[in-house]
């Protein structure tokens, strides 16, 4: 069975505290921003709040 998360669900998970947040997390884990722009911290709380079974979209 197929569990799907809504974007709220994963804000919930990993603490992050809204959807730009998210991005910013999102697109440093991917490595599409410089070091000016990532946000390591953010990608920590995104990767240490993510289920085994939950995957970016990237990855899916």
């Amino acid at each position: 069975m197929v569990n799907l998360f809504l974007w709220s669900q994963i804000l919930k998970l990993t603490e992050l505290k809204d959807l730009r947040s998210l991005a910013l997390a999102m697109k440093t884990y991917i490595s599409a921003l410089n070091k000016f722009y990532a946000r390591s911290d953010l990608m920590e709380k995104l990767k240490l709040g993510l289920q085994e079974d939950v995957y970016l979209p990237n990855e899916d």
